[in-house]
């Protein structure tokens, strides 16, 4: 897992875009996003910039962004999405 939020983030959302594809789906037709975070204040921002970058600007899924006290192997962020056909 690489270090920092940014990476992870970035790391997270190819994961989802490589999970997507298999399925012949893209980030176009994610309808929504949940996002949880180890430590809300301090990377909210910097997840946000690189979340962004995934997608147009007028065209982002509706999100809830969470935070939460631990994830698996220690993780900074785990997100989740909804996609449909």
């Amino acid at each position: 897992m690489p270090d920092g939020i940014r990476a992870q983030t970035d790391k997270t959302m190819k994961n989802l875009v490589r999970v997507l594809s298999a399925l012949d789906l893209s980030l176009a037709n994610v309808l929504s996003v949940r996002v949880f975070l180890t430590h809300f204040k301090r990377d909210y921002q910097a997840m946000n910039e690189v979340y962004a970058g995934f997608f147009a600007p007028t065209a982002r899924p509706a999100r809830t962004c969470v935070g939460v006290t631990d994830l698996v192997r220690d993780a900074l962020i785990e997100i989740d999405c909804i996609a449909r056909r």
